[in-house]
């Protein structure tokens, strides 16, 4: 059961690691747009889609670690069943520093997320999904994203839009949130890692290696 949940954990660090290289790329595209003239016709979608979801991917927080089984064991009393007590420090030690490190990821949010829902009308929110079908478990969602419809705005909301987000406010949370991207990424990244390692050290161990 072990094994299961920090296979499921992996799944997830990986798709988050997706995630955040999106977001990353929408970021830069935001960047680029606000100090351009203007987004072509055949650039408003992207740069839509960029405030709308990717950009914003993840802003609101990140999924705790898969604990299931390590709690049942932890409320029962019956991680004491691990005898091996190197197994044991693994898992302890998986938990405590991946969970940490999710931590101090949601107490580096910024405005960013606040100011795109506010600047941004509902319909374009809408037309884009907020979670994703490549999403493991109970993060995919159902809807198909070929039934969205498309963002339209007129011109001139267009460049009410432009005018909001190059102002000082939102350019100060667009750095902040690219800085959270970043720092997100090595801390997921070092998740990832761990699981892997502890996924091959059970396996191992339930091998008898």
């Amino acid at each position: 059961r072990l094994e299961r949940d920090v296979q499921r954990d992996i799944e997830l660090q990986e798709f988050i690691l997706t995630s955040l290289s999106e977001k990353t790329e929408a970021l830069e595209l935001i960047s680029t747009t606000i100090n351009a003239d203007r987004p072509t016709p055949n650039e408003t979608g992207l740069f839509l889609r960029a405030l709308a979801k990717d950009g914003n991917n993840f802003a609101w927080g990140f999924p705790l670690l898969q604990s299931v089984t390590f709690d049942d064991l932890t409320d029962t009393g019956n991680l004491r069943l691990l005898r091996d007590t190197e197994v044991r420090d693994s898992i302890i030690g998986y938990y405590k520093n991946g969970n940490h490190r999710l931590n101090r990821i949601a107490r580096r949010h910024t405005d960013y997320p606040r100011l795109v829902t506010q600047i941004l009308p509902p319909e374009v929110i809408s037309s884009f999904p907020q979670t994703d079908p490549r999403a493991p478990g109970g993060l995919a969602r159902e809807r198909e994203v070929s039934s969205l419809p498309e963002p339209d705005m007129s011109p001139s909301d267009l460049s009410v839009l432009l005018r909001r987000v190059r102002q000082d406010d939102f350019r100060d949370a667009l750095n902040s949130e690219r800085n959270f991207a970043f720092f997100a990424k090595t801390q997921i990244t070092e998740n990832l890692d761990h699981a892997s390692d502890l996924f091959r050290f059970l396996q191992k161990k339930r091998e008898g290696g």
